[in-house]
């Protein structure tokens, strides 16, 4: 992205996340069905025209062994990518020492690249191997933005069914660009992942390294991936034309009574909110309510550090109510733009609404996340779930 060009967020979130939404004109078939109840705003975020100088990925990457901790589960190395190859190689020593990996999956077989724990080139839109991951580059040839991974250790992958897969890049040209990927809860039993994804054209390679448990990989990428630029004279804000659903009865005024301090009022309106401690909730933090989400909990102040361990949690209850028990789930998807300098970007993916305070009562259910941001700065983040149509955004400073 380029360091001169302001961007919208919303838009330009959606767009660097490799998904597509209609313009405000051009309502998708599905919004057209949907009583729209809530209002929108036509406020806008902008990341700055300039970005703000940012540490290094050198000053930031402090790689680490893995550790486990009495659940059972490993901590991810750190949510900053590499800053080279060689960094990432001495990276995977690290992290995979005293592991032995099992026998991969038969449909390893076939894939080129190797099974030794390095930093492979992708050169064209096939499948390929590096240690512990397969990544498959063919839906980029057909022009879609979907990543394709699996893991060789699917046991190790989904332990607990809880294991996130984290994906790094960082672009090899002078931007250093940044993307980072995190998806919780989203793998089939065999440890494949189909993902929405792409980034914004640089002419510029990427490196890539993806972790799941002990299962690591890493890929240079050196083919094109499907992305689209953001447009700078974009003037509304992803709210003003995201589809909106019919209010639930019960649901006209108020919602989320069973967080401490709820009920909470329903804005009648979309815009970006800022995130702010709450002088009542001086132990667990904040109640901000933005379009159709509350967000509730969670200490930003460590929220983006490497070492930060995941003793917090940041509750997303939206207006409509995950299936719970009913039925697939609709994925909470976080989107995140560091408004400082907005090369760099996360998405943060989480399937399966948790009871958030009172139990067996699903007409109260949200997300529990423990998203951890890639690094210290002004974020705007952009909370969906699917087909439930509920959209927020959340501005908050963090570090």
């Amino acid at each position: 992205m380029s360091a001169r060009r302001a961007v919208v967020l919303g838009v330009a979130v959606c767009l660097v996340g490799g998904c597509t939404s209609p313009p405000a004109s051009q309502p998708t078939p599905e919004a057209t069905a949907i009583a729209t109840t809530t209002t929108t705003s036509t406020s806008t975020v902008k990341a700055t025209d300039t970005p703000t100088p940012q540490p290094s990925l050198e000053e930031l990457y402090r790689p680490r062994a893995f550790e486990e901790r009495e659940t059972g589960r490993g901590l991810t190395p750190t949510r900053i990518p590499p800053p080279s190859i060689e960094a990432a190689n001495e990276e995977a020593a690290l992290w995979l020492e005293g592991y032995e990996a099992p026998e991969a999956p038969a449909s390893f077989a076939d894939a080129a690249g190797s099974a030794e724990p390095r930093c492979v080139e992708v050169t064209s839109y096939a499948r390929v191997r590096s240690g512990g991951f397969l990544l498959d580059a063919t839906p980029w040839g057909d022009g879609r933005p979907m990543l394709g991974l699996e893991a060789a250790d699917a046991a190790e992958a989904l332990h607990g069914n809880n294991s996130p897969l984290v994906v790094r890049l960082a672009s090899l040209d002078e931007t250093r660009a940044t993307r980072v990927v995190e998806v919780r809860r989203l793998a089939g039993p065999d440890a494949r992942w189909e993902l929405p994804f792409g980034v914004e054209p640089h002419g510029a390679d990427w490196l890539l390294v993806a972790n799941a448990g002990r299962n690591w990989g890493c890929f240079v990428v050196r083919v094109e991936v499907p992305g689209t630029a953001p447009d700078s004279t974009v003037a509304e804000i992803e709210g003003s034309f995201w589809p909106s659903a019919a209010v639930p009865p019960g649901r006209e005024a108020t919602f989320g009574a069973s967080i401490s301090g709820g009920p909470f009022e329903v804005p009648g309106e979309r815009r970006c909110v800022e995130v702010e401690r709450d002088p009542a909730f001086p132990i667990d933090g904040e109640r901000t309510v933005s379009g159709e989400w509350l967000l509730a909990s969670g200490d930003y102040e460590g929220r983006w550090r490497s070492d930060w361990r995941a003793g917090e949690r940041t509750i997303f209850v939206p207006l409509h109510q995950p299936d719970i028990g009913r039925g697939p789930e609709q994925p909470l998807v976080l989107e995140a733009v560091l408004l400082d300098d907005p090369r760099h970007t996360y998405s943060y993916t989480e399937r399966g609404g948790v009871y958030a305070g009172v139990p067996g009562d699903a007409s109260e259910a949200g997300y529990v996340t423990s998203f951890m941001l890639p690094r210290a700065g002004r974020w705007a983040i952009v909370a969906r779930d699917g087909e439930n149509w509920d959209w927020g955004c959340f501005v908050l400073e963090v570090g």
